[in-house]
């Protein structure tokens, strides 16, 4: 089914530069308070109507503008309205409840006015103790888009979902960053198109992405920062790939579904200083290299510092440069029955002192083949 047309998505120039900063040097920021990143605050009272153009619904007695945070106070379960006209506005926090969007025609867009909010002060906020929800299409099945600057899913209100009860038609453009699982837990899941900038799932806190049919990121895509974080049954278009970040984190992500073939344009590393699965279960395309057990770079060498990478293939990789196996960590390889991995660079099995023998920090496991061709690694060294 064709996707129905979202915002465009411009990635700034330093996204990929902070994501490869936070991916070493620890998480940013907690997001700032409202009075630190507003200047006009309205709050969703829903008095008079479901409609976000009436102004009795809310706190201002005015309707919201792009110079407008506005908030929904744990409302319990409300559905708002666009009344077939798009809305623009600063920043929208949700803090509990769940929020609910009539597919009825127009865009709900959240950016500041010059397109560059601070990492600190994320254009949109879901997170509280019931947990927080933003559902996208409230179970009927129309094309809904969502555009916004930047996200967080799970904030220090609680946890925070981004989903939809009917996933065939709904999209979010997300222009910069997103996170799930910032400061709490962060769910992203049951979406037909996520487009970002850049990505990161288990910040802080666990973070998942789960039943997303598309999801584009056009930067670096960091799974398992600090914490858990996850990715499973979506289909994958990333610029890079970092699963297990930080000596904290812990990636898992699964190729498994979906009608494109899944691609990362640029490197793919596993444990780069944390703990980095990736199961292939699906044909996967690399256009760099694929580096397994990473150590962080300017870091002494020591055991507290090494990163565990661990790749799965059950079908085909395609691996456009080096394949790197055990940079000062540990590294391991599953190939199982009827795999086939095509590596256009070197094959490399790196192994640096720590008074450590090489099997013990470099594996290849081929399985055993029953009906089908057996495993191989086709490399062509150049």
């Amino acid at each position: 089914m064709p996707h129905p047309p979202v915002a465009t998505v411009r990635t700034p120039a330093a996204a990929t530069t902070l994501l490869a900063t936070l991916a070493v040097a620890g998480m940013p920021p907690a997001a700032a308070t409202s009075s630190d990143c507003d200047a006009i605050v309205a709050v969703w009272t829903g008095e008079s109507s479901a409609s976000v153009h009436d102004p009795d619904n809310w706190s201002t007695g005015t309707v919201p503008g792009p110079d407008t945070t506005i908030v929904f106070e744990d409302p319990g379960f409300v559905a708002i309205s666009l009344d077939g006209v798009d809305l623009a506005v600063g920043r929208m926090i949700i803090r509990g409840g769940a929020v609910g969007l009539f597919p009825d025609g127009g865009v709900l867009s959240v950016s500041t006015a010059d397109g560059d909010a601070p990492v600190e002060c994320p254009t949109v906020l879901i997170g509280g103790p019931t947990p927080a929800v933003l559902d996208l299409d409230i179970n009927v099945p129309e094309p809904l888009s969502f555009a916004a600057e930047s996200v967080v899913l799970g904030t220090s209100d609680g946890a925070g979902w981004l989903s939809a009860s009917v996933p065939l038609f709904t999209e979010a453009a997300i222009e910069q960053r997103m996170v799930v699982g910032g400061e709490d837990v962060g769910r992203l899941e049951r979406l037909a198109r996520v487009t970002a900038g850049s990505l990161v799932v288990g910040r802080g806190a666990e973070g998942r992405v789960d039943i997303v049919q598309a999801l584009e990121v056009a930067g670096t895509a960091v799974v398992g920062d600090a914490a858990v974080g996850e990715i499973a049954r979506t289909e994958l278009h990333l610029g890079e790939l970092i699963v297990g970040a930080q000596r904290s984190g812990s990636g898992h992500v699964i190729v498994q579904q979906g009608g494109e073939p899944d691609v990362v344009l640029g490197d793919v590393e596993l444990g780069s200083r944390g703990f980095g699965l990736l199961e292939v279960r699906r044909p996967l395309t690399v256009g760099g290299n694929v580096r397994l057990g990473i150590h962080a770079e300017g870091m002494s060498p020591g055991w507290l510092d090494r990163g565990d990478g661990f790749l799965v293939v059950d079908s085909s990789l395609e691996i456009g440069g080096e394949l790197l196996l055990g940079l000062l960590g540990h590294a391991r390889m599953d190939l199982g029955p009827g795999s086939h991995v095509t590596v256009g660079g070197d094959v490399g099995f790196t192994v640096l002192d720590g008074g450590v023998e090489p099997d013990r920090l470099v594996r290849i496991a081929l399985g055993t083949p029953s009906d089908g061709d057996p495993p191989f690694i086709a490399a062509s060294i150049g």
